[in-house]
C-alpha cells in the first residue's frame, strides 16, 4: 500500500501513518497463504484500514485484524474498533 499526503497531476508525495492521506493506492497479490476466500478478505480489510491511515498495532502481543503477518482470526478485534474510532469515528 502506498499512502500520498500530496497527490495532483504532476507531484506526489508519500505519506507516514502521522500524516493526514489524501489518497492511498493498495495492492493485493497472488500468494499461497491467500488460498481461500476469507483469508483474501481479511488482507483486504487490513489494507483498507490501511487506507484510512489506520497503524498496525505497537505491540506484538495486540490482537488485531491490523497485527502484521498471516492471522487465523478475521473479525475486528477492540484495537480495530478503537484506532478507527480516533481518526474521528463514533
Amino acid at each position: 500500500m502506498y499512502p500520498y499526503k500530496t497527490y495532483t497531476g504532476t507531484s506526489a508525495s508519500l505519506a507516514t501513518t502521522s500524516d493526514r492521506w489524501v489518497k492511498a493506492i493498495v495492492y493485493q497479490y497472488k500468494n499461497s497463504l491467500l488460498d481461500t476466500t476469507t483469508k483474501r478478505t481479511k488482507t483486504a480489510t487490513h489494507e483498507f484500514r490501511h487506507a484510512l491511515s489506520v497503524a498496525h498495532p505497537t505491540s506484538s502481543s495486540t490482537v488485531a485484524v491490523m497485527q502484521q503477518g498471516v492471522l487465523n482470526y478475521y473479525d475486528l478485534k477492540t484495537y480495530d474498533k478503537d484506532s478507527l474510532k480516533a481518526k474521528g469515528g463514533k
